[in-house]
């Protein structure tokens, strides 16, 4: 299911607040992020998002994110909910939404967990991935969302009529069914023990582990520095990485290249989408 592309203008003036007010936010708490995935590509190509695109990435390094998650409880963002595991319960992933109060509208596989809803963004923490362990930790990652994302779909199926089916799921496979005996809560701590393990060792490589891109799991550190700069997305100063070009030739190869028509949707599938008030006025 794809985002309804007469939806996508005001998406984007939402998510456009959203990036004034993290941008913002940063600046006043000294903190470094950057553009990730799509949304650099958007930066570079169209100065802007990509016309499809339904989403809004940024990534920080953990020692970034972590200060990010402290500031955030003594300072909160005005207007912004700032959705993780610990701030929400029944949250399934393990990195972080900032979520526009005032807007509703949420991932149609997400549409029946009982979680904050709103226009989002995404906050993805980079760790130290060890070199030769590229594989395994690719395979690990997916092995661990497979479980919370078997806990969300056997908690709260998106379509009524796949409750017999995911009952039946249950009924025949061990792995998902003791997934529904262990909270969320804890899922994602295991989940973030494993991305965090090799943070204080030496490594030539780094990933997005809370992720679900496969190419972004394994990535040089040459390719995704930690130095930034300043760029206009939309009109308004943002920022990212220098070294960008490496990081998206690793991640995507010819970026400057749109893909083919059938390709260009949104991929995250909004449904009961609310557009924030002022986009109304």
């Amino acid at each position: 299911m794809y985002t309804d592309d007469v939806y996508l203008h005001d998406i984007h003036q939402d998510m456009m607040i959203i990036l004034k007010k993290f941008d913002a936010y940063c600046r006043k708490h000294n903190l470094k992020y950057s553009l990730c995935g799509g949304s650099t590509i958007g930066a570079i190509r169209h100065q802007g998002f990509i016309p499809w695109d339904d989403d809004l990435d940024f990534m920080m390094t953990r020692e970034e994110y972590r200060k990010l998650q402290k500031c955030i409880k003594e300072d909160p963002i005005e207007g912004i909910f700032f959705q993780t595991y610990e701030t929400d319960k029944n949250f399934p992933h393990d990195f972080a939404k900032l979520r526009l109060e005032g807007t509703k509208g949420r991932e149609w596989i997400h549409q029946r967990v009982k979680m904050h809803e709103g226009v989002f963004a995404d906050i993805f923490p980079v760790d130290n991935v060890k070199g030769h362990s590229g594989k395994f930790n690719t395979f690990m990652c997916r092995v661990l969302d497979f479980m919370v994302w078997f806990k969300t779909a056997l908690f709260f199926p998106p379509k009524v009529w796949m409750y017999p089916f995911v009952f039946i799921l249950e009924l025949i496979t061990v792995f998902p069914f003791l997934c529904n005996f262990i909270p969320m809560r804890t899922l994602s701590k295991w989940r973030e023990k494993f991305f965090t393990r090799n943070n204080d060792k030496p490594c030539d490589y780094v990933g997005i582990l809370a992720g679900y891109a496969k190419n972004d799991t394994f990535i040089p550190k040459s390719a995704l520095n930690d130095e930034y700069m300043d760029i206009m997305f939309e009109g308004e100063k943002t920022m990212i990485i220098t070294n960008y070009d490496a990081y998206l030739r690793h991640c995507y190869g010819d970026y400057m290249t749109p893909p083919p028509l059938d390709k260009q949707h949104g991929k995250h599938g909004y449904v009961g989408y609310v557009p924030f008030k002022n986009n109304k006025e």
